[in-house]
């Protein structure tokens, strides 16, 4: 069965069918003494210049869309004050992600052209890496006994792996030397 679906491998956007699903937020329980919820940051919070701003579709991005606002950043958290009426410590959003089928034909898509691709799939941030064997490589270690030693490392098999989501809710699917797919999804 083939779905159809609006692709261009070439450009950086995918548009997708979606669906909605409530996503629940892990705030961290109680306010922090500056007012706000504690929201963990990770790797999706990027800073440009003297700017701090999320990335599409991450924690931070998906509750400052739904009104929260940003009273005080640090490198690894940001806290956030909800607006009047909706100050729950584990809020729920309404997002609207891909549907499932469409996505795993994407992906199986990019895996049978085995070319790498970054972009964004219905708004959410996606990438593929296609197989590729990492060769073995020699270093010199030197120490400061003056007894310097070579290390060799093995060569191994990085599998191929596509990626569609952020912190907030994410879908991977990766390929085995063999060719079979695992699937796994957060949350």
């Amino acid at each position: 069965m083939m779905i159809a679906f609006r692709q261009d491998l070439d450009n950086n956007l995918i548009k997708l069918p979606t669906r909605t699903i409530d996503l629940q937020i892990d705030t961290y329980g109680r306010k922090a003494k500056y007012g706000g919820y504690k929201i963990a940051r990770k790797e999706y919070i990027c800073r440009d210049s003297r700017e701090w701003y999320a990335t599409p579709k991450s924690k931070q991005d998906l509750l400052a869309r739904a009104g929260w606002e940003a009273v005080k950043r640090t490198q690894t958290y940001a806290y956030m004050k909800a607006p009047e009426g909706q100050g729950k410590k584990r809020p729920v959003l309404e997002v609207e992600v891909p549907q499932m089928e469409p996505l795993l034909a994407l992906a199986r898509t990019m895996h049978e052209k085995g070319r790498p691709w970054r972009g964004l799939v219905s708004g959410w941030p996606g990438e593929y890496t296609p197989p590729k064997y990492v060769e073995p490589s020699t270093s010199i270690v030197m120490t400061t006994s003056g007894d310097d030693y070579t290390e060799e490392s093995e060569g191994y098999w990085r599998s191929a792996n596509f990626k569609v989501g952020s912190d907030a809710w994410s879908v991977t699917l990766v390929w085995d030397e063999d060719g079979n797919e695992r699937v796994s999804t957060r949350p």
